[in-house]
């Protein structure tokens, strides 16, 4: 099997955050995007979220298996998310790279 690449050059803005909201990363992904659609830059963001459970647009809160208890006291919150997926930890630890072309990339 032969691999074949092309090396693509672009003007890229990349963001690390060390922890951050998840609702507010949720946000500056929506703008990235609009943005992007304009002919704006490609970006990629390497986040590591403060603990939160993302439900997403396949998932429900019976999805999420810790007893509120439990969620309480770790600290973890829970965001709908209107992404693909039913739950995610998202949270210290679990790096996450995320672009905000995530078709292009696909």
């Amino acid at each position: 099997m032969t691999l074949t690449s092309t090396i693509l050059s672009r003007d890229c803005e990349v963001y690390k955050f060390n922890l951050a909201s998840y609702e507010g990363l949720l946000k500056l992904q929506d703008d990235l995007r609009e943005r992007r659609a304009g002919e704006g830059k490609d970006s990629i963001l390497f986040v590591q979220h403060l603990p939160v459970i993302s439900i997403g647009a396949s998932g429900d809160i019976k999805n999420i298996l810790g007893t509120d208890k439990f969620l309480e006291k770790m600290k973890i919150d829970i965001v709908r998310a209107d992404r693909g997926g039913k739950v995610t930890y998202h949270g210290p630890g679990r790096y996450d790279r995320r672009n905000s072309t995530t078709t292009y990339l696909r």
